[in-house]
């Protein structure tokens, strides 16, 4: 975990921040990126580099929201393709939380992935809570859970 990450663990990651913490667990285990895709919003070469394995996308019209703070759907999203390119087969799964209806539909299979491959957990009351803010703690143990699997 990078210094800068490795404090305020109830703080609110940013998209920037999260991307930095899946790429170095990506180049740990399979060596360095050469980033080719690049956003106006952004010079991060974190961001760079979790946009050109395909584990990040942009917010639309060439940026990416480098500051904005991670939601728990998005983060879904980005630990299944994370698990993805380091070979964990994304899942179909059942949705079974009490705030099914409050997932985006594009969402839904990721959160169904994270789910059926215990990477990602809900919170209280059997909620996923989509909406909700993605902390730096539930970002580290997530993508600890993701190198595990890997090391299976």
């Amino acid at each position: 975990v990078p210094t800068e990450l490795n404090k305020d663990f109830s703080k609110v990651i940013t998209r920037a921040e999260f991307s930095k913490l899946a790429v170095m667990l990506y180049e740990k285990l399979n060596g360095p990126i050469t980033p080719t895709i690049t956003f106006s919003d952004t010079t991060n070469i974190y961001v760079r580099k979790a946009a050109t394995i395909g584990i990040v996308s942009g917010t639309g019209n060439g940026k990416f929201n480098p500051n904005g703070e991670l939601k728990r759907e998005h983060a879904a999203k980005i630990v299944d393709q994370v698990a993805q390119v380091l070979g964990i087969p994304s899942k179909t799964g059942k949705l079974a939380y009490a705030d099914n209806n409050k997932i985006a539909e594009w969402a839904k299979p990721f959160v169904a992935s994270v789910g059926a491959n215990k990477l990602m957990t809900g919170e209280a009351n059997n909620k996923f809570n989509p909406k909700g803010k993605y902390t730096r703690r539930q970002s580290i143990v997530t993508l600890m859970r993701v190198y595990d699997a890997v090391n299976k």
